[in-house]
């Protein structure tokens, strides 16, 4: 297979019956199939692109919010899906993922004239993983003022304003973070939850009695654990997701019944160069962590475990070379077509022996070049160019510009006088 070529040769191709799953070899490549699948198809609503957290395994950095709104909006769309083409990279399809019901469970749908208590919704974000602040900024915040609620939901490109009339919401509208000028008016909208980890009450009594399961009453004493049970959500938490759950999943399920697959070359050595080095990873930096780490089984699916639910995935039959197109016409036409194509007036000289020869010019420098036996002829010069025009004398040195003669001392030797500016730099009177 040659990466370069496939997404041309693949649009051509597409199905309108299936969801397509292209897996490649890392984020590089997935995202140069991702950006040219979108110029060449041309349909950006049936085009998701799936990365990874884009964080080296086992770092303490959150994924930036963008990206995961991103992984969520996949997520969401994807099973209720009856074509499309979902771009990924061997790493990200490994990943254990939250479950479907997490997003079925804190999803938010609200219309205008639903009847909500503003309260109640306060109470649904918050669950959800949404921060309360006094004026939002970035995704995942929501602030709350009188009859109005501005969220800034993870799946929408402007955030969002609320207001209510008694219990009813009477307007659903965007509008811009600088300005607070009403962008766009809308019916309904759809709300995800901010995150990928469960960071309900439920969700983090879920990770205490699974850390101490897992590692032991001691975790009580972690910082980690402090943190979480205080409601706090610290940098990193991505690498102890599943610990937030009793079951994960992963991208195989949320795909509907009807995909098809396109694995990258060597897909079972990628997969098996990406656990040796999230292996490595955990050797080095468990023991210099304060929390201690979950093992890279309990994060990644194994090469085998890959392979084996990619199994079950029919594979979409990929042309590997395009089609060729028939040329018709005999040799002869094919040459002349072939032949550059000549354009330009015909001069001809009676010394060329009947011969015509084209050009493109008609200046004389221009046609001896094209006419071997014709010689330019010298341009006529005006008459006024064959005498120089005669120089003047400067106006320093002219009569009407002399210089009064120095003044002399009693002894007769001319007193020191500055030095005299050039006439025409002198300053002239008003």
């Amino acid at each position: 297979m040659n990466p370069l070529y496939l997404p041309y040769n693949l649009h051509r191709h597409l199905s309108g019956k299936h969801v397509h799953l292209l897996i490649a070899a890392d984020a590089r490549q997935a995202e140069y199939w991702y950006q040219n699948l979108k110029y060449w198809t041309n349909d950006a609503a049936h085009l998701y692109w799936f990365s990874d957290w884009e964080t080296l395994p086992y770092d303490q950095y959150t994924p930036h919010p963008d990206l995961i709104a991103e992984r969520l909006r996949v997520l969401a769309e994807l099973p209720t899906r009856e074509r499309g083409v979902v771009v990924t990279s061997a790493a990200a399809l490994s990943q254990r993922l939250c479950p479907q019901t997490h997003l079925d469970r804190y999803g938010i749908h609200l219309s205008v004239g639903d009847r909500l208590k503003r309260d109640d919704l306060i109470h649904r974000l918050g669950q959800a993983g949404y921060q309360h602040t006094v004026h939002i900024t970035s995704k995942g915040e929501y602030a709350a003022r009188g009859s109005i609620i501005d969220l800034y939901p993870m799946n929408a490109p402007d955030p969002i304003r609320l207001e209510w009339f008694d219990d009813d919401i009477d307007s659903i509208r965007t509008f811009a973070v600088d300005s607070q000028l009403t962008l766009e008016k809308h019916p309904h909208i759809s709300i995800l939850p901010r995150s990928e980890i469960d960071l309900s009450d439920a969700g983090r009594v879920c990770y205490r009695q699974n850390a101490r399961l897992h590692y032991g009453e001691k975790i009580t004493n972690s910082p980690l654990y402090r943190q979480i049970s205080d409601g706090q959500t610290p940098q990193g938490l991505e690498y102890y997701l599943p610990l937030f759950y009793d079951e994960t999943a992963t991208l195989f399920d949320y795909l509907p019944a009807h995909s098809r697959h396109i694995a990258c070359d060597n897909l079972a050595d990628t997969l098996a160069q990406h656990a040796a080095w999230c292996e490595k990873r955990y050797q080095r930096t468990n023991p210099l962590r304060e929390n201690q780490l979950l093992p890279p089984a309990a994060l990644w699916l194994q090469p085998d475990e890959v392979l084996a639910k990619l199994a079950r995935i029919p594979t979409h039959p990929y042309p590997e070379r395009a089609t060729p197109i028939d040329i018709h016409g005999s040799a002869a036409e094919r040459e002349r077509m072939a032949r550059p194509r000549q354009t330009g007036r015909q001069h001809h000289h009676p010394l060329s022996d009947g011969r015509r020869a084209r050009t493109m010019a008609r200046t004389p420098r221009r046609l001896s070049r094209h006419h071997p036996h014709r010689q330019p002829e010298p341009p006529q010069l005006p008459a006024w160019r064959h005498h120089p025009p005669r120089r003047s004398r400067p106006a320093h040195q002219s009569a009407h510009h002399r210089l009064p003669p120095p003044a002399r001392s009693r002894s007769g030797q001319p007193h020191p006088q500055p030095a005299q500016p050039h006439p025409r730099h002198r300053r002239r009177p008003r």
